[in-house]
């Protein structure tokens, strides 16, 4: 059952409009109603939206969730309910209905390894969360494009995975789905088609089809939302209850309900309509033993109340109870509740609070209070403690490494790269002492690259001492790209330096990523305390004249003999042109003359290449086809023959039937016809 009670649901972006502050809606503050609907109190006066209309089928789904602030509205008061929705939407409200966008809200970093689209510095929160819970993997992280409609195979990865059931998924990869279009649908994406569409959160149309490769309507998602919202019990749901009802009163607005084996009396606001099967009904009509869902507002009033057939069956539930024992090696966590003993397995994703502060599943005691959510294979995906601990004094430790991110505004932070290479957050508040390079400082003084030595409580900073370290550069030629850093060799020695989403990069004038960088680019990198501040790169070209001597097909590779020395070269990215004309990697032969241009060092740009005369021992004349076959360099290739072909044959003039297996030839070429034959 839904029992949740204190997590505001103010929000800081409203979908469509990003806003800087959020006024909480008149449902939630009990303020006054519009004139005339004193009486007729249903979502749309609290919604507010005007083109809900025109996708009858969604509308209760988009003023539910719009109420709920888990799909927002835009500022001229529309949805928009046939947007596509973008996959950073998706991701956000895959994070709203987990009850995880306070967290992300607090978070100032992208993930570390981000090397998709760029996204906008408030949503780095986002991204890095649904990477810390699984909905984004290492693979969403390099191609994620933020702005790109979601289809709808992908929209059913991210809920899947935000649920939990991503092994439920792998364990269906190789599922043969009964969906007409079934052979569209991704490889890696067939197994949480199949877990979305069991749980029935995700079905396919009318027509047996599921539309993988469709974009999802803002329309579309209000429904998946709302039938995720009702079988998960998350901290998005404070004021969302569901139970019996067990008595009502009409005149004093009054309805009490059995929620989990409690009554609970509730006061409703005046002229409230009950909400079933897509119409609204009088209050009064509501009678004992009916399930209901209800809505609460910031004073505890009941706004909106909807009639269920029954009680909904939950995927993750709320759980309550004393902490009997723990094994934190096995992640196990055994817990009283009433008279009952559970025992549950707590995944190493889930959030744990102790006291209302981040902490470690070591950190929960015996006889701790501790609310949990489960889901439906006993798995806890979060757990709130609440125990006495004050014996106990929280250890200060000394951290130091260099600053990584700084956050200002209401909520301060510093966000440092410890010499392990972790990194890790710290809350800074006005009691924190911040020094830089020996003077008092503030927590803008500092930027990213600086050495920092810090005494930190918990994840409170008490102390910060930061050091300007002078800003030095290096010239080389990139030796090797890892994730989010670059070796530099200089000379016979390497540096490696950290890169951010902060470093200023361009590759030969003109703005770049760090996807563009390359091995073997010549960089000037200016870096402090072993960041990147500044990358200057250039595309290093070299070439190579010479002769085709061998072609290898599988692998694209050709070798070219050029001053006695082979060298060998893969052309599978080459644009490569046959006497001026564009072609293609069969169009070359042995024998060819080539110039071959190198990007790099190691990758090749463009190949130009011609035929002027190639010598060799006649393998077979196909008068026929007009081809002869040579063997040369160790290998055969077969040449096309000019319909005027001229054969001459020591010193004689001959015809293409003189000559036999076994002899050395010439032939000379106009284009890749040949159009002598010399032997």
């Amino acid at each position: 059952m839904k029992r949740l009670l204190a997590v505001s649901l103010i929000v800081v972006m409203i979908f469509g409009v990003s806003v800087t502050g959020y006024a909480a809606p008149k449902w939630k503050t009990g303020g006054g109603l519009p004139p005339g609907l004193q009486k007729q109190i249903t979502l749309a006066v609290f919604s507010g939206l005007k083109d809900l209309d025109e996708v009858p089928w969604a509308k209760h789904a988009m003023e539910k969730m719009s109420v709920k602030g888990l799909i927002k509205g835009y500022g001229d008061k529309t949805f928009r309910p046939m947007r596509s929705v973008t996959k950073l939407e998706a991701v956000i409200m895959a994070l709203r209905v987990m009850g995880w966008e306070e967290k992300a809200l607090r978070t100032s970093n992208l993930p570390s390894g981000y090397k998709g689209k760029k996204v906008d510095q408030w949503a780095w929160g986002y991204v890095k969360v649904a990477a810390e819970k699984g909905i984004l993997d290492e693979v969403d992280l390099m191609y994620f494009n933020p702005n790109e409609p979601a289809k709808r195979w992908e929209v059913a990865k991210y809920m899947v995975r935000a649920l939990g059931y991503e092994d439920e998924a792998e364990a269906h990869m190789d599922e043969e789905l009964e969906f007409k279009d079934y052979p569209a649908i991704p490889v890696g994406a067939v197994g949480y088609v199949y877990v979305i569409s069991d749980l029935g959160l995700m079905v396919g149309n009318a027509d047996g089809t599921f539309n993988p490769n469709r974009a999802v309507t803002r329309a579309e998602m209000a429904v998946l939302i709302d039938r995720i919202d009702g079988k998960v019990d998350s901290d998005a749901d404070e004021r969302d209850v569901e139970g019996r009802v067990v008595d009502i009163n009409t005149g004093n607005n009054e309805l009490v309900l059995d929620v989990d084996g409690d009554g609970i009396e509730y006061r409703t606001v005046e002229g409230i309509q009950v909400y079933y099967d897509g119409k609204y009904y009088d209050f009064g009509r509501l009678k004992e033993g009916d399930m209901v869902e209800i809505l609460l507002n910031d004073e505890g009033r009941v706004v909106f109340i909807e009639l269920k057939d029954r009680e909904t069956d939950k995927l993750i539930e709320d759980f309550r109870g004393e902490v009997k024992a723990l094994d934190v090696d096995d992640r196990e966590i055994t817990v009283k509740s009433g008279t009952a003993i559970f025992i549950f397995t707590v995944k190493s994703t889930a959030d744990i609070e102790v006291n209302g502060e981040e902490a470690d599943l070591e950190d929960i005691r015996v006889g701790d209070e501790v609310r949990l959510k489960v889901d439906n294979y006993n798995r806890v995906m979060s757990i709130k403690a609440e125990g006495d601990r004050e014996d106990e004094e929280e250890e200060t430790a000394e951290v130091e490494g260099t600053v990584y991110a700084i956050t200002l505004g209401s909520v301060k932070g510093i966000t440092i790269k410890l010499d392990s290479g972790q990194v890790k957050t710290y809350n800074v508040d006005d009691d924190t002492e911040i020094t830089l390079d020996g003077e008092d400082a503030a927590l803008a003084d500092l930027e990213s690259g600086m050495a920092v030595e810090m005494a930190v409580e918990g994840t409170l900073a008490l102390e910060i001492d930061a050091e300007t370290e002078d800003i030095r550069e290096v010239e080389g030629r990139i030796y090797d790209i890892d994730e989010d850093e670059i070796t530099v060799k200089y000379g016979s020695a390497y540096k490696t330096l950290a890169v951010d989403q902060d470093t200023d990069i361009e590759i030969d004038g003109e703005d770049a990523g760090f996807d563009d960088l390359a091995v073997n680019m010549e960089v000037e990198v200016r870096y402090r305390a072993g960041l990147a501040l500044r990358i200057r790169a250039e595309n290093t070209v070299s070439g190579a004249d010479g002769v085709i001597t061998a072609i290898d097909g599988d692998d694209e590779e050709i070798t070219v003999e050029d001053d006695g020395d082979e060298e060998d070269y893969c052309l599978e990215d080459a644009d490569i042109y046959v006497d001026d004309d564009a072609a293609d990697f069969d169009d070359l032969k042995l024998g060819m003359e080539v110039e071959v241009r190198i990007i790099n060092r190691t990758v090749v740009e463009t190949v130009y290449a011609e035929l002027d005369s190639v010598a060799g021992e006649v393998v077979r004349v196909d008068e026929d086809d007009m081809e002869i076959k040579l063997e040369l360099y160790g290998d055969t290739e077969t040449y096309d023959l000019d319909e005027d072909v001229e054969v001459e044959l020591d010193g004689e003039e001959a015809d293409l039937e003189d000559i036999d297996q076994g002899m050395e030839v010439r032939l000379e070429f106009d284009g890749c016809k040949v159009v002598k034959i010399d032997g």
